[in-house]
């Protein structure tokens, strides 16, 4: 699994969030938890935190550490409601 940005991973998770074709339904809000595996690396723009999902879920020596991302999505005023 390739490292991404911090910020493309949390859009690829939101992005995600769809109801089934078809249905008829419109998602306005989403709570996603999901652990994340996080670095810091240096780019020629500086520091980037790059982020991807977890390998597992379950604690081990030989993983990588991860760290619970909890992130709220909702519409607001002006969103196209």
């Amino acid at each position: 699994m390739s490292w991404n940005s911090l910020s493309e991973t949390l859009v690829e998770l939101a992005s995600a969030i769809v109801p089934p074709e078809g249905t008829g339904l419109l998602v306005t809000d989403a709570e996603i938890s999901i652990p994340l595996e996080v670095r810091i690396a240096t780019t020629g723009a500086g520091l980037t935190v790059l982020a991807q999902p977890a390998q597992s879920r379950w604690k081990s020596g030989f993983l990588q550490p991860t760290h619970m991302a909890r992130i709220s999505i909702e519409l607001e005023e002006g969103d196209g409601r």
